[in-house]
């Protein structure tokens, strides 16, 4: 550790001396080492943390034209939340409408506008006791569409289908009676239906309101249609008809004259 002068020095002060002696030139050796630590070591430490490795100089970064396409395109998809602000409004938003199958749907029941021609097989002519208030129409056949309406009408007159006396309702949704015991009867369904239900039942009775039913008259009027239907309307779209009247029959009474033979 130490040559010459100074080791026969050191050996001198650490072996050859007192025990107290070399006891205090230890302790103060050992003094001096602690102040040196205390006092020099953090002093060196201080100064090396103040020394900072030069830093090289950055060249200023310019955004690229894709970070700056990037960071608009971030910036305009950002939208406030219509939740969550105040002031924020619902857009309406237009609801569908609902489909309709409009190949299935019917149509609205109409008279047809070309009105056929009927063939209508209906007396003319009734002849009638001067004196009733009622009588029969015999029995029709008319043909010329499939639906028909039948507006039966007369002045001073009424009539009656089915059971008589009665107002009758219609028979079913596909064959419509309307105006029963009235004098604006309609009967409207299946042209053949139609006629055999004023047939039924001994016919179409007729009433007088007036005196007796001698020298008045029923019309029926057709219109055809496009599914059954009763309403008043519809009976103006009529070019087809009957007329009805009633004769009275003749009742002359005569004297007749000749001669009895009688036998003995």
């Amino acid at each position: 550790m130490f040559s010459g002068p100074l080791r026969d020095r050191y050996e001198d002060l650490m072996h050859r001396q007192s025990r107290a002696m070399r006891m205090a030139i230890r302790l103060g050796f050992l003094a001096m080492i602690g102040l040196f630590l205390s006092t020099v070591v953090p002093t060196m430490a201080q100064d090396g943390a103040q020394v900072e490795p030069p830093m090289e100089t950055a060249a200023p970064v310019t955004p690229s034209d894709s970070a700056t396409a990037t960071s608009d395109s971030n910036t305009a998809t950002v939208t406030p939340d219509a939740s969550t602000s105040p002031s924020a409004e619902p857009t309406p938003v237009a609801l569908p409408s609902p489909l309709t199958d409009t190949s299935t749907a019917p149509d609205a029941v109409h008279a047809l506008k070309v009105q056929p021609e009927y063939l209508a097989r209906v007396a003319g002519d009734v002849s009638v006791d001067p004196r009733a208030v009622s009588s029969f129409i015999p029995d029709i056949a008319v043909t010329g569409s499939k639906y028909s309406l039948f507006c039966i009408s007369g002045d001073n007159l009424r009539f009656d289908i089915l059971t008589k006396r009665v107002p009758n309702p219609s028979p079913s949704e596909e064959l419509l009676v309307a105006g029963d015991l009235s004098g604006t009867l309609r009967v409207s369904g299946l042209t053949s239906q139609v006629s055999a239900l004023i047939n039924s039942q001994n016919g179409m009775m007729a009433y007088s309101t007036q005196g007796g039913v001698a020298g008045k008259s029923l019309y029926i009027r057709y219109v055809a249609m496009s599914a059954a239907a009763v309403d008043l309307d519809f009976c103006g779209a009529s070019k087809s008809g009957s007329l009805v009247t009633f004769r009275a029959l003749g009742l002359d009474i005569s004297n007749a004259r000749g001669k009895v033979t009688l036998k003995h």
